[in-house]
């Protein structure tokens, strides 16, 4: 459609065409597996509570969208901290209790959920 060697400019021909000039340089990408899955979903849901907004949907997909493979992850860490209510003193904060692995594997990994909102 868009010959870029013709005499004519880009944005002449995409006017002649009669579609706008940020057309000229998009090109569609896939959509993933996972997003027409998701897609689809929405849709269902939808179907079945028409009247739903954004935010009662939200929780509907929480879950479903947390388990899914894309927002997992494997976090390394050679220490971390937990809360201690046991040793809390009266008024006081809760300390932390502090975990570690000895020095020969002093790596480890925790698997867990990545949710950019929180």
């Amino acid at each position: 459609m868009i010959n870029r060697e013709h005499k004519l400019s880009v944005v002449r021909q995409a006017k002649l065409l009669g579609f706008g000039r940020g057309n000229i340089n998009y090109s569609a990408r896939l959509v993933s597996d996972d997003d027409l899955a998701l897609m689809r979903r929405i849709d269902e849901v939808h179907l079945v509570y028409p009247f739903a907004g954004s935010r009662m949907l939200q929780g509907q997909f929480a879950l479903e969208t947390m388990v899914r493979c894309r927002n997992r992850c494997l976090v390394p860490v050679t220490t971390f901290a937990e809360p201690n209510p046991a040793c809390q003193e009266e008024g006081g904060k809760v300390p932390n209790a502090w975990f570690a692995r000895d020095e020969e594997k002093s790596l480890m990994f925790f698997a867990g959920i990545h949710v950019p909102q929180w």
